[in-house]
């Protein structure tokens, strides 16, 4: 009996992930749709299925492609290959859940377009991020691996606050918190542009903080919406998705 146990629930088991792949991505979504996703259509299986116009935690995209791996079931895992095109983000990845409840996302490439207005300056240009890995719990992130990139500071860099040739740096983890900081200058005539995702509530945060001791340029700040702290220059933007 035990001999085909053995050889029998491998073959259940693989007959199993076999007739999950092959149902139909309408039908997946019937049985249990997260509360933060939704979308116009759908079609395809699990194996191979896409989404159109989907709305992920309120913010709508063009598509959102799904293959889900079969062999991943057998590990306890559901690990899907996935890819998003929208006006503002784009990207392509490996997403893993576990039994558990941890989400792992792996050889992940994002493009995020954003705009900022902060008084008479305008911040427009993208944000790239390379994710080697991702781990993210009920916790929030609790560890990363990859770097970014942006071209945002075009308007410090014509103020003649910004001289970084490659605005490029390291995703880090900080009390659950996805950070994205870079850092120009030192002393007197410090700046620093720092972006703080917070995945438990969906939310951005954009801050720029400037030290200078030119009486100029601190006219311009002040015109262009920042505010004194201590001895820094200070913006702050705070953008909610899903709200």
């Amino acid at each position: 009996m035990r001999d085909y146990l053995k050889i029998g629930l491998p073959v259940l088991l693989v007959f199993i992930s076999a007739l999950i792949s092959l149902m139909p991505l309408r039908t997946a979504m019937m049985m249990g749709k997260p509360a933060f996703f939704g979308y116009q259509r759908v079609e395809g299986t699990v194996w191979n299925g896409k989404f159109h116009y989907p709305r992920i935690a309120g913010q709508e995209v063009r598509s959102l492609a799904v293959s889900l791996s079969p062999s991943g079931l057998l590990t306890g895992r559901a690990v899907t290959e996935f890819r998003l095109v929208g006006d503002e983000v784009k990207g392509d990845g490996t997403l893993a859940l576990s039994l558990g409840g941890t989400m792992q996302l792996t050889d992940a490439a994002f493009d995020v377009t954003l705009e900022r207005q902060a008084g008479m300056v305008r911040f427009q240009g993208g944000i790239y991020l390379s994710i080697d890995r991702l781990e993210l719990t009920d916790q929030g992130c609790e560890m990363i691996e990859g770097a970014f990139r942006t071209d945002l500071m075009t308007p410090l860099s014509n103020m003649g606050l910004w001289t970084v040739p490659e605005n490029t740096g390291a995703l880090t983890c900080n009390n659950g918190r996805i950070v994205m900081a870079i850092t120009d200058g030192a002393g007197e005539e410090r700046r620093q542009v720092s972006f703080t995702f917070d995945p438990l509530q969906m939310r951005l945060d954009t801050d720029i903080s400037i030290r200078t001791g030119l009486q100029e340029v601190r006219d311009k700040l002040q015109q262009a919406g920042f505010r004194k702290r201590n001895n820094n220059w200070v913006w702050h933007h705070q953008e909610r998705f899903g709200s």
